[in-house]
């Protein structure tokens, strides 16, 4: 099943099922407060093909 492809410009953050291609910029991660082995989040600058640069943060 082949589905569309979504700009990050046209995501809705009510729907939660998107079929996207990015390519990462950059990648980093940040430590934990409490513990500084352990990743707190993972932040990422992304790009679609018309080059929208986002930040993203997990």
């Amino acid at each position: 099943m082949l589905h569309a492809i979504t700009l990050l410009n046209n995501l809705d953050l009510n729907v939660d099922n998107y079929t996207i291609r990015i390519r990462i910029v950059r990648l980093w991660t940040r430590a934990d407060f409490n513990n500084a082995r352990k990743v707190y989040c993972y932040d990422m600058i992304v790009m679609d093909s018309e080059v929208i640069v986002h930040r993203l943060m997990f």
